[in-house]
């Protein structure tokens, strides 16, 4: 499972330009899970 947030729309707006060029920070945060789960056995 994957997807993005804007980090902006959290209140997260602080970044710096760099010395090169473009900024530190970009305004969306990738996000990707993997997740494994185990059914638990019914009660006797």
């Amino acid at each position: 499972m994957s997807g993005k947030l804007n980090r902006k729309d959290w209140g997260l707006g602080w970044n710096t330009a760099l010395e090169t060029g473009g900024f530190l920070l970009s305004d969306d945060v990738k996000l990707a899970f993997e997740v494994q789960a185990v059914a638990e056995a019914a009660a006797a």
